[in-house]
C-alpha cells in the first residue's frame, strides 16, 4: 500500500502547490476543455505538429544536428495552452535541458537543466504545472526522484516520498486533469481537488488481465482505461471500461500489423475521453530509411471507426496530443 500512497502523493502534491500553413491555435490561445485539435511528435532532435488526420504538418522546433547524439527524450504539452515541453540532450554526459516552446514554435526557452549523468524518465503536463522524474545509477543502482514545477521552471520541488518503482509510471497513466494515476498493476488512485481519495481508489484492472497486457493510458478525466492485449506478434486488441472496479473491458478494435513493423505499439486517449489513438510503425535501424514510417489510428471510443494516417521517413519517439 506505500507504493499506492506515495504515488498518488505525486500528483496531489503537484495539484496543490511537407509543410502548409497552420491553422492550429495561436499560442496565447487555449483549447476547449476535453478537446484536442493538434497532434506533436519528436523525430530525433525535431519536433513537428498536425492536425488530427496527419495534415498540415509544420515544424515547431529544430535542435539541429549538434553532436551527432542529441536527440528528445520526452514530450508533453501544458493542457490547453498551446505550449510544448521536452526534455532535450546532446549526449547522456553532457546532461539535459527541459524546455518550453510555444506551438507556432515562438518563445523557446530552457526552464530546467539536469546534470550529466541523469536520465529523464518522464514529463508530464499536468493542469498548469510539470513534473518529471529523473533517475541516476550509483554504482549498485538506481536511484529515482520526482519533481513538480510550474510552467515558467519556478517553484521547484522535490517529492521525497516517491519510491524508485513510481518511475515506470509515464505520462499516459496520469489523468491530464489532476484526477486520478492508473498504475502498471491496474490500481486507480483516485484524486479530487488534489487530494487522494483512498476509499474510492481501486484495482481498475484485474490481475488476470495482466499477464497480455502492453501499454495502459488513462482519459484526461479519469473515467476511462484502456490497454493493449496481444494477442500474437502481430495482432493486438484494444480494450476500454469505465473507471470502476465492477466494470468490464469491451473490444474497441483490433489492430493488424505487417510482419515487418519494429516499433512497439503505444496507445493513449484523445479528446477527454471520446477517442483512443494507437501509434506504431517501421524502423531501419540504425540510419533509417527514406521508406520508414509511424502509423496513427485515431479511434472513436463509440464506434470503433478510426481515421488512420502515416508519417514516412521519420524516426518517432514520441506524440502527444492537445
Amino acid at each position: 500500500m506505500i507504493k499506492k500512497l506515495t504515488l498518488a502523493l505525486l500528483l496531489a502534491c503537484a495539484l496543490m502547490a511537407c509543410s502548409k500553413k497552420n491553422d492550429g491555435p495561436n499560442p496565447d490561445e487555449e483549447t476547449p476543455a476535453g478537446l484536442n485539435s493538434t497532434v506533436f511528435y519528436a523525430d530525433t532532435f525535431r519536433v513537428y505538429k498536425t492536425d488530427l488526420t496527419g495534415g498540415k504538418r509544420e515544424l515547431v522546433v529544430d535542435e539541429d544536428i549538434k553532436s551527432g547524439n542529441n536527440y528528445i527524450q520526452g514530450l508533453t504539452t501544458i493542457p490547453g495552452k498551446g505550449q510544448v515541453v521536452y526534455s532535450y540532450t546532446t549526449g547522456y554526459l553532457d546532461g539535459s535541458t527541459i524546455r518550453i516552446v510555444n506551438a507556432d514554435g515562438t518563445g523557446k526557452k530552457v526552464i530546467k537543466t539536469i546534470p550529466s549523468g541523469t536520465s529523464i524518465a518522464f514529463i508530464k503536463g499536468v493542469g498548469e504545472q510539470i513534473f518529471y522524474r529523473t533517475s541516476v545509477y550509483s554504482g549498485t543502482d538506481v536511484i529515482s526522484k520526482t519533481f513538480t514545477m510550474d510552467a515558467d521552471g519556478s517553484n521547484e520541488k522535490e517529492l521525497t516520498t516517491i519510491p524508485n518503482g513510481g518511475g515506470y509510471i509515464t505520462e499516459t497513466q496520469i489523468s491530464s486533469e489532476g484526477k486520478g494515476i492508473l498504475n502498471p498493476g491496474g490500481y486507480f488512485m483516485k484524486l479530487e481537488n488534489g487530494i487522494f481519495k483512498e476509499a474510492e481508489s481501486f484495482y481498475a484492472f484485474k490481475h488476470t488481465d495482466e499477464t497480455d497486457m502492453y501499454d495502459i493510458a488513462i482519459s484526461a478525466d479519469a473515467t476511462k482505461g484502456a490497454f493493449l492485449y496481444k494477442m500474437s506478434d502481430t495482432k493486438y486488441e484494444i480494450r476500454i471500461k469505465d473507471m470502476s472496479a465492477t466494470s468490464s473491458f469491451s473490444t474497441l478494435y483490433t489492430l493488424n500489423l505487417p510482419a515487418a513493423a519494429s516499433r512497439s505499439v503505444n496507445i493513449l486517449w484523445v479528446n477527454g475521453n471520446k477517442n483512443v489513438m494507437v501509434y506504431w510503425g517501421q524502423f531501419t535501424s540504425p540510419q533509417g530509411s527514406p521508406n520508414d514510417y509511424t502509423q496513427c489510428e485515431l479511434i472513436d471510443a463509440a464506434t470503433g471507426k478510426a481515421v488512420i494516417w502515416k508519417f514516412t521517413g521519420d524516426e518517432i519517439g514520441h506524440i502527444v496530443v492537445d
